[in-house]
């Protein structure tokens, strides 16, 4: 009997962790196209008790340096000046060295995720957001 009660103890302490994980995602946020065509979703996970950023059904174009902000304000609009996009508040992620799936970037440590409304696809070498999403 006591074997039984360990047994179900810890199947019920295993479905109790489902719905916790599940309470730290966020619904994913959709990328539109800024200076090169754009898309796929974008959300933050807990991955391993880190806070995940995960890029879904991704695609851009092929650019060297791509890099993934989390950025402060909300996504630019298609036609929003470079210059001030960079001159917004951000945090980078990572580099994208493929350019379409499936991809997680943990987030650096200390990230206070609820500062970040938006994420940013920036080419450093030109100096062009090519496209964004806001996080929900």
């Amino acid at each position: 009997m006591k074997t039984l009660n360990r047994t179900a103890l810890t199947v019920l302490a295993a479905l109790t962790l489902v719905p916790l994980a599940a309470a730290a995602t966020m619904t994913p946020g959709t990328f539109h196209s800024l200076h090169a065509p754009t898309s796929g979703t974008v959300s933050i996970v807990q991955q391993g008790g880190k806070p995940t950023l995960q890029l879904k059904n991704f695609k851009t174009e092929a650019a060297p340096d791509l890099q993934v902000w989390l950025y402060r304000d909300g996504a630019p609009a298609e036609g929003s000046d470079d210059t001030k996009i960079a001159k917004g508040k951000y945090v980078k992620v990572g580099v994208l060295k493929t350019f379409s799936g499936n991809f997680s970037f943990a987030l650096p440590a200390g990230t206070k995720v609820s500062d970040y409304k938006s994420v940013v696809l920036w080419c450093d070498l030109v100096s062009t957001a090519f496209g964004a999403a806001d996080l929900k």
